[in-house]
């Protein structure tokens, strides 16, 4: 039953969420981000690769000039931060975000995966296979 202190108190409705999650990002000098209702665009996503967004706990949301807006579950996290600064050359600005809306932004990789599943898909099926070719050369019709 090792579970976070503030994880306890909001289930127990002993604080508000996002009033500590508030109070957690001015601890880390960093700001709160709320991105429970937020759609990332995929090339936003793209920045950093799923499975390492889900075993750091970080997401990309925006970009803005040269900087890469993170949400992070440990926004002084130096290790993850370099990194991400190394592989898409952008400067990082970190951002908090809650444990429960980091889950539900990271589900859009799934989303976004499955997107493109279904458009493949649709795609090869509409693309004649050798048995309609040869049924469309029948039904075209002779000129003597």
């Amino acid at each position: 039953m090792n579970r976070p202190l503030a994880q306890v108190l909001v289930e127990k409705n002993l604080v508000d969420e996002q009033k500590l999650s508030k109070l957690i990002a001015k601890f880390f000098d960093v700001e709160y981000i709320d991105l429970a209702s937020k759609k990332i665009p995929e090339k936003i996503l793209d920045y950093v690769p799923e499975e390492l967004a889900r075993s750091s706990e970080i997401v990309p949301f925006n970009t803005k000039g040269n900087a890469l807006y993170l949400a992070m579950r440990d926004p002084k996290d130096l290790g993850t931060i370099d990194l991400i600064r190394k592989e898409t050359g952008l400067d990082i600005k970190p951002f908090y975000i809650t444990q429960q809306a980091l889950t539900n932004t990271l589900n859009q990789y799934s989303q976004s995966i499955k997107k493109e599943f279904a458009e493949i898909i649709t795609k090869t099926a509409q693309k004649p296979t050798k048995g309609k070719l040869k049924d469309i050369a029948q039904e075209v019709p002779v000129i003597k």
